[in-house]
């Protein structure tokens, strides 16, 4: 049973949630091997909530450890965001608060949750980090532009922020 509302098929669709999860040949081991994959999702999944017109009023963790057992960790960000480093912060700060390297990790994913549109997505946290937080949004916005102009690999971030 679905209860969502019937939808005519000239309607775009919005996702609830964008993610990105791998798992390697190889166990993440580090708290760096994380963070390089963090990086790299957050910069797909901020390509996609910009292509949807989305913002994220959410971030979530999954991770795998060697032994098969799964954990999910979620966390509300203070603003709505668009930003591939904000999500990769966000998500790795989740992380690093609820794991610890007791064993390797088989995988790891990202999620933005909560999404909603640019006109919806809320106002500026005026307490918090918002000058921060709007410098890295001009930052993505650019790089997103210039990808989408002169292709996917012209432009790439390091990795070790």
């Amino acid at each position: 049973e679905d209860s969502s509302p019937v939808v005519s098929i000239h309607e775009e669709y919005k996702p609830k949630s964008v993610g990105k999860s791998v798992t390697t040949g190889k166990d993440f081991v580090s708290d760096n091997d994380v963070w390089k994959a963090f990086i790299s999702f957050g910069e797909t999944i901020s390509e996609t909530l910009r292509e949807k017109g989305l913002y994220a009023l959410g971030v979530q963790v999954h991770i795998r450890t060697a032994s098969l057992k799964v954990k999910e960790f979620s966390h509300t960000l203070p603003t709505p965001t668009d930003c591939a480093i904000t999500l990769a912060k966000r998500g790795f700060e989740l992380f690093k608060r609820n794991y610890s390297f007791g064993e390797p990790l088989r995988s790891v994913g990202l999620r933005a949750i909560n999404l909603k549109s640019e006109v919806t997505a809320g106002q500026i946290d005026m307490f918090g980090d918002a000058e921060k937080n709007m410098q890295a949004e001009a930052v993505d916005k650019s790089i997103y532009d210039v990808r989408k102009k002169f292709g996917k690999n012209s432009l790439k971030r390091g990795r070790n922020i």
